[in-house]
């Protein structure tokens, strides 16, 4: 059993999501287990291997299926205290992302079948942005939907989240992998030219600062290797681990660096603080 899904903790409960695959299948479970007791609450089975991280809001759990090579993936909404089903959106391709839910919608990267935007009661579909491959989760801020791409283009997007219009795109000199940060009208992504099981020969990524409403770069803090995912935004300061086996402090202004200290190992996971 693998648990790459990072955990939600709402109260005294822990909802994540786990992995079981092996040469002939592939599936998964999201479990619901008291924070003091350990027990488990409730299981319930997925189809295909669990990568997303369970998103809590409404009364329910939305979490996707699938790694990067299933297709036929879905997002499920389960009611978080009995965790029974309630609805599921089937998708052509993964769902790695982990939703992101406001104002009654649920915004979700589907790989190969773009980013979607559910109705978080009904499950139904608002509105499907098709034509690019998303693994990364969105993120919403004042009406406009942020992510990333790593296949078939590298670029960092903003959507309109009502319509699913295209806003901005900003092509980047790296794979956008890390899901977005937004801070006081910037928004960071971390990218980079490896991937979570495979490291580059030529080594490159970093940091990327951008205008949230316009898409302009404002800087770009240069690591020379990857930042696979979200950066923390804490007093001033953007806070990431690296590949470089690093983590890194730097100013949310500038991008001027502050701290470093080195941890042994590549960085793979989001920061907290």
């Amino acid at each position: 059993m693998d648990f790459s899904s990072s955990p939600a903790v709402v109260k005294n409960r822990i909802y994540v999501g786990s992995a079981a695959a092996s040469v002939f299948s592939s599936s998964g479970n999201v479990y619901c287990i008291n924070a003091k007791t350990a027990k488990r609450i409730w299981k319930f089975p997925t189809e295909k291997q669990v990568f997303s991280s369970p998103s809590v809001a409404y009364g329910k759990v939305y979490v996707g299926e699938g790694l990067h090579y299933d297709f036929d993936c879905k997002l499920y909404c389960i009611d978080k205290g009995s965790g029974e089903l309630l609805w599921l959106h089937k998708t052509t391709s993964h769902v790695e992302s982990s939703p992101f839910v406001i104002d009654g919608k649920v915004f979700c990267g589907a790989g190969d079948d773009g980013v979607y935007c559910l109705d978080a009661e009904s499950g139904d579909v608002i509105w499907h942005h098709e034509g690019i491959h998303v693994d990364g989760s969105p993120a919403v801020w004042f009406g406009a939907v942020y992510f990333g791409t790593a296949y078939g283009e590298s670029a960092a997007y903003c959507l309109d989240a009502e319509t699913g219009d295209e806003l901005w795109k900003t092509p980047t000199d790296y794979h956008v992998w890390g899901s977005p940060a937004i801070a006081k009208g910037k928004i960071y992504f971390g990218i980079g030219s490896s991937t979570f099981v495979e490291e580059s020969e030529e080594t490159g990524g970093g940091v990327i600062c951008l205008d949230a409403r316009t898409g302009k770069q404002k800087w770009f803090y240069d690591v020379k290797d990857t930042v696979l995912s979200a950066v923390s935004i804490a007093k001033g300061k953007v806070v990431f681990g690296a590949y470089d086996g690093f983590v890194h402090a730097i100013s949310a202004d500038s991008g001027e660096p502050k701290w470093k200290r080195e941890v042994g190992s590549p960085v793979l996971s989001s920061t907290a603080i």
